[in-house]
């Protein structure tokens, strides 16, 4: 009933790349990004929501909202394993994010190391972030068939109410008045 990051099904699959933030492993990263990559990572993802559709939501016609911050970069893959997938892309601020993350990711491995990564994620981060934001550009140059709806994180959180309405257009759902009073109540 509410969006998700489905981040937490990818840790199901055992071999996704959402094991990095709590550990450090170099290898398991270079051994992800050569040989196994985010398609059989997709297919998981599918396969879950097919079940949790069957189990849960038999015959509920409301679309699935996925929401993932590694997806930029992987629409071309989102719209083969997804093929009426809509997307809209949330921008926030390089530094604000470049922040953001490093505190993330030592919070995750915090848990699991005594070994405080903090400098290294510095360091790595703005590299990671341009990296993503560098090939969802490329994807979009490459791609004009993949329609992304762009959303500034100040309009997210400024006026939540037409950012919803801008995606809600963008993807031909209608926005029904009672949506529109639970959404402002919300706020």
């Amino acid at each position: 009933y509410e969006p998700e990051e489905e981040n937490l099904i990818l840790d199901h699959c055992l071999h996704a790349i959402y094991f990095t933030p709590y550990v450090n492993v170099p290898s398991f990263l270079q051994w992800w990004l050569e040989k196994r990559g985010f398609r059989d990572d997709l297919i998981f993802v599918k396969q879950v929501l097919k079940y949790l559709q069957w189990q849960f939501y038999d015959g509920d016609s409301r679309p699935w909202i996925l929401k993932n911050p590694s997806y930029p970069v992987y629409e071309p893959i989102l719209r083969e394993v997804f093929p009426d997938a809509r997307f809209a892309a949330t921008h926030r601020n390089p530094f604000n994010s470049i922040a953001s993350g490093v505190n993330l990711m030592s919070r995750f491995q915090i848990a699991y190391s005594d070994v405080d990564r903090s400098a290294a994620h510095a360091r790595n981060m703005p590299m990671a972030i341009a990296a993503s934001l560098n090939g969802h550009l490329a994807v979009r140059n490459s791609r004009p068939d993949i329609d992304v709806l762009d959303i500034g994180f100040t309009e997210l959180t400024k006026t939540p109410e037409r950012a919803v309405e801008k995606i809600f257009a963008h993807t031909g759902m209608a926005l029904s008045d009672a949506a529109r009073r639970n959404m402002g109540d919300w706020v």
